[in-house]
């Protein structure tokens, strides 16, 4: 008698594993990437903290967004109240990154800015 194999050429040994493996590995890029943004988000709260310690500032924690906070620099500088926060506008490769930069100034009286590129 003739032996022959349960398994047929073409078929699986194991019916279903493409699908747990493509689960599996969808798993794995959605986790990479949530690291990633979360790396990304502690360092960018590292670099504003620095920042905030060259302008003599403190970092205030604002409200939570899409499980992240929302962080503002707060303080005196040059003699007046400031703040500075960013927001986003846009999605995809139209995303736009805005700084602001807000100033108490005295009841009456004008205030005088100069707003250079960065490395100028």
């Amino acid at each position: 008698m003739h032996s022959r194999s349960c398994v047929r050429r073409g078929e699986d040994l194991l019916p279903g594993m493409e699908a747990f493996v493509i689960v599996v590995l969808g798993l794995a890029v959605m986790a990479g990437i949530i690291g990633l943004s979360v790396r990304a988000h502690r360092k960018g709260l590292e670099n504003l903290a620095a920042l905030a310690s060259r302008l003599g500032l403190q970092v205030v924690r604002g409200q939570r967004l899409l499980g992240l906070d929302q962080h503002r620099l707060e303080g005196r500088w040059q003699g007046r109240h400031v703040r500075f926060w960013t927001y986003s506008t846009g999605a995809g490769k139209s995303r736009r990154q805005w700084i602001v930069a807000g100033v108490e100034t005295p009841a009456a009286g004008d205030v005088a800015f100069e707003l250079r590129g960065q490395g100028c």
